[in-house]
């Protein structure tokens, strides 16, 4: 057996969790038959994702305090605990982005950290009963369960719970791994449609529970970056730079080396728009980062002699470079369109976290005990 054991940041293990755990349900939130833009669609969602990133984060910390600082690796990467893959979205590190530190603890004690499950069924928590809407079935037809066994377990990811042995059946697949505790995925994700704010989900399913923030003060991001002609690579001096985020606007212009520099930004997306006196007017959405700069070089059109000036109305795609590291400004005008999500760290096939943070406050671990035996 090969144990692999990789080094992940918090922030960065969060959205890779998230993404695997419900990276589904990007895609969610457009009505049958409707065709819903892909940004649109992400918006009406977004507000699930920050949920499973707030409790991804409360979940991961219990089993650091669990296991202890010094030990050889923290939680497994599989369903034991929860799930993580190396991929990354751009969907799933902005909902890390906009909750960086944020856990799940006790109402009447914000120093104590329990392990706060979750689940993609709902339990009582969710949508009505079945049997309260069902059909009327006839009894031949129910199907009866004789377990075969049963045990009281304790496994290495803390599952105390008495297990049954259940007959295998072809209608039902898998019927013995459903998990029904804690915050319901499907129904996160209703909520967050129906445009409920992640903090009204995380109140609906742990209403006894708060949120509290690790870090002692906001950690906020940066967005700089060069405007060049798209046609000759020149520089842009004086062009205007607008910002736009959750009600909040900036603004900004191009220096004499064609850059511009934004500081203290809010983590999340942030709406960008380039304008400049003969060139088509450009916009894009831009994923600002906690406690990091993000590079973005715009590449403008020249515009035809009266067709989009500086004030004009409505943005359009046009060339941009995104990284999260410094580089030379392309002067290629085919860079290619969009914001690129953050690159994936490129680890494979392995079984262990050791997760790299610093905890604020003096944050207890709650003790749990193993259920009798029977």
């Amino acid at each position: 057996t090969l144990l692999r054991i990789d080094e992940v940041p918090l922030e960065s293990y969060v959205a890779g969790v998230v993404n695997a755990e419900i990276g589904v349900f990007a895609a969610a939130g457009s009505g049958s038959g409707v065709e819903i833009p892909t940004a649109q669609r992400r918006d009406r969602v977004f507000a699930s994702f920050q949920t499973f990133a707030v409790a991804a984060r409360s979940y991961v910390i219990w089993w650091y305090l669990r296991q202890g600082e010094t030990a050889e690796f923290h939680i497994k990467d599989g369903p034991c605990n929860q799930v993580y893959k190396d991929d990354r979205t751009e969907i799933a590190t902005a909902a890390a982005s906009t909750t960086t530190g944020q856990i799940l603890v006790a109402e009447f004690d914000e120093d104590l950290l329990d392990k706060h499950e979750y689940a993609s069924s709902c339990a009582r928590r969710g949508t009505l009963p079945s049997y309260k809407s069902a059909r009327s079935v006839d009894p031949d037809d129910i199907l009866p369960d004789h377990p075969l066994d049963r045990v009281c377990v304790r496994d290495w990811c803390g599952h105390d719970n008495e297990r049954m042995a259940h007959q295998d059946h072809p209608l039902f697949p898998a019927g013995n791994r459903s998990l029904v505790r804690g915050i319901c995925q499907w129904g996160s994700v209703e909520r967050s449609v129906r445009g409920d704010s992640y903090l009204q989900i995380l109140s609906h399913y742990q209403p006894l529970l708060v949120v509290r923030s690790l870090d002692p003060e906001p950690v906020f991001g940066g967005l700089t970056g060069v405007l060049t002609d798209a046609e000759t690579g020149g520089i842009l001096v004086g062009a205007d730079v607008l910002l736009a985020f959750d009600g909040r606007e900036l603004s900004g212009r191009t220096d004499r080396e064609g850059a511009y520099e934004f500081t203290g930004l809010e983590p999340g997306m942030w709406d960008v728009q380039i304008r400049a006196e003969g060139y088509i007017t450009q916009g894009d959405r831009i994923l600002v980062e906690a406690g990091s700069v993000r590079y973005a070089h715009f590449q403008l059109q020249s515009s035809s002699e009266g067709d989009n000036p500086r004030d004009a109305g409505p943005s359009v795609p046009g060339s941009i470079q995104t990284s999260d590291t410094p580089s030379a400004v392309e002067r290629d005008p085919a860079i290619g369109c969009g914001c690129n999500s953050r690159a994936a760290l490129g680890l494979m096939e392995w079984c262990c976290v050791f997760v790299g943070f610093w905890l604020f406050g003096p944050l207890r671990r709650r003790q749990r005990r193993a259920n009798p035996s029977l």
